[in-house]
C-alpha cells in the first residue's frame, strides 16, 4: 500500500531526530560517541528499524487526521448554555443577515467566517437604585412630591428579554447597549410616576403597593421598544426629612391608637353580644331542662302506674295459679289416698282369698309351725287318740291338720 509523499518527509525528520538524540547521548557520555554512531550506521539497527517504518507512517497519518478533525469540530461547533439565548447571523451568501429565530440551549454547527453566533444573557437583570455602599448600581432617586416633600428612594426593577425577541436586539444593533438604554428608561419612568405621590400616599402601604403596580405597567411600556419585559418594581427603602419622620411617627401612633380603640370597642361589643348569647343559652337550657323534667316525671308516673298494674296482675295470676295448684294437689292427694285405700282393700281381699285356699292354709300352717316353740311334749302312749311316734303322718295331721 502506498501512502502520500508527506509520509517520507516525516519519516526522514523522525530519523534525523533519532540521530540527533543518539549523537547528543554519545556526546554526553564522551567515550561512547563512536560506539553510538557505529551502532546507528550498523546494518543490525537498520534491519530492526526498517519493519517499524510503515507503522510510524500510519500512526503519523492517524494523529494528523485526528488533530485535523478535532480542530475542525472545535472551530465549527459552538455551545449555547442554559442561561443564554443564541442568535445566528449569516455574514454573506444567500439569505445574509440575522436569522429571525431565538435558539435555546444546544450544540450548534457554525461555519467560521460565513456565520456568526451571538450569545445573549437570558437571565433576569436588575436595576437597583439606592446607596452605593449597599451594592446598588445606581444612585438613590431624589424626588419632590406635589405637596413639597423631599424624599429619597431605593427602588429595584427586574426585567429580562422578551420571549422570542432576542434576535430583534441584534437586528436593531442594541445587543450591547440595551442595559444602559433600559436603565435610562426605567429611571425616567420612576421619576415621573413616583413623584406624583403625596405625603399621605407615602405613609400608606396600600397606596405604595398601587403605585408599584402602576409604575410596573409604565416601565413595561418604556421597555417594549427595546424588546424587554418588566418583571417587577419594588420600593426597597425610603428616607424622609426628620420633621416628616416625626410627623409620620405621630400619625402612625394616632392611627394605631384609633385602631386600638376600635378594637377595644369591638371587643366590648363582642363581649356584650357573647353575654347576651350566654344568657339566652342559659334561659333556653333552663326551659329545656324544665320541659325534660316534666316529661321525665310524666313518664315516671306512667311507668309507676304500669308497674303497679303489672304487679297486681302478677299477684292475681300467682294467687290464681297457687289456688289451682293447691286444688290440683288436694285432688291428686285424695285420689292417691283413695287409690291406696282401694289397693289396701284389694290386698286384704286377695290375702284373705289366698289364705282361704289350700296353699294359704299350708302357708299359715308353715308360719305357725315356724313360730311354734315347744320346750317339751309329753305324749300319752296309753291314749288311743295319740298317734304313735313311729306314725309320722298321723302325728303331723294331729299337730297341723290336713
Amino acid at each position: 500500500m502506498r501512502f502520500p509523499n508527506i509520509i517520507d518527509p516525516l519519516s526522514s525528520a523522525f530519523s534525523k531526530l533519532i540521530a540527533v538524540a543518539t549523537t547528543g547521548v554519545a556526546r554526553l557520555f564522551g567515550t561512547g560517541r563512536r560506539a553510538a554512531v557505529g551502532l546507528w550506521r550498523s546494518k543490525l539497527l537498520r534491519s530492526l528499524i526498517r519493519p517499524v517504518g510503515p507503522l510510524i507512517r500510519i500512526a503519523a497519518v492517524a494523529v494528523f487526521l485526528a488533530g485535523l478533525t478535532v480542530g475542525a469540530l472545535k472551530a465549527t461547533t459552538q455551545t449555547i448554555l442554559p442561561t443564554e439565548i443564541g442568535v445566528l447571523q449569516k455574514n454573506w451568501g444567500e439569505g445574509a443577515g440575522v436569522v429571525p429565530e431565538d435558539i435555546g440551549p444546544s450544540k450548534l454547527f457554525v461555519i467560521p467566517g460565513r456565520e456568526s453566533l451571538h450569545r445573549l444573557d437570558g437571565r433576569t437583570r436588575f436595576v437597583r437604585f439606592g446607596m452605593e455602599s449597599e451594592g446598588n448600581d445606581a444612585p438613590s432617586l431624589e424626588l419632590r412630591t406635589p405637596d413639597d416633600l423631599e424624599i429619597t428612594l431605593g427602588v429595584t426593577v427586574a426585567y429580562r428579554l422578551q420571549a422570542g425577541k432576542a434576535h430583534r436586539l441584534v437586528q436593531d444593533g442594541t445587543r450591547g447597549t440595551y442595559p444602559v438604554l433600559a436603565k435610562a428608561a426605567i429611571e425616567r419612568v420612576l421619576s415621573d410616576e413616583l413623584a406624583g405621590l403625596s405625603r399621605d400616599d407615602w405613609s400608606s402601604v396600600d397606596a405604595r403597593s398601587a403605585a408599584e403596580e402602576r409604575t410596573l405597567a409604565a416601565v413595561q411600556v418604556a421597555l417594549d421598544p427595546f424588546h424587554l419585559e418588566a418583571r417587577g418594581v419594588h420600593i426597597s427603602s425610603m428616607w424622609f426629612p426628620p420633621a416628616f419622620e416625626v410627623e409620620l411617627m405621630e400619625q402612625k401612633l394616632l392611627e394605631q391608637r384609633i385602631l386600638t380603640d376600635a378594637m377595644l370597642a369591638r371587643r366590648d361589643e363582642r363581649n356584650y353580644e357573647l353575654q347576651v348569647e350566654r344568657d339566652a343559652v342559659e334561659r333556653a337550657e333552663g326551659e329545656r331542662r324544665a320541659a325534660l323534667d316534666y316529661v321525665l316525671e310524666e313518664e315516671r308516673l306512667r311507668l309507676s302506674s304500669e308497674v303497679r298494674d303489672v304487679e297486681r296482675a302478677a299477684a292475681a295470676y300467682a294467687f290464681e295459679k297457687e289456688t289451682a295448684a293447691d286444688n290440683t294437689y288436694e285432688k291428686s292427694l285424695a285420689g292417691g289416698r283413695l287409690a291406696i285405700a282401694k289397693a289396701e282393700a284389694l290386698r286384704e281381699q286377695l290375702m284373705n282369698e289366698a289364705l282361704e285356699s289350700e296353699g294359704g292354709r299350708l302357708m299359715l300352717a308353715r308360719d305357725a309351725a315356724q313360730n311354734l316353740k315347744f320346750k317339751s311334749v309329753t305324749l300319752d302312749s296309753n291314749n288311743p287318740a295319740v298317734p304313735s311316734v313311729l306314725n309320722l303322718d298321723e302325728l303331723s295331721r294331729m299337730l297341723v291338720g290336713q
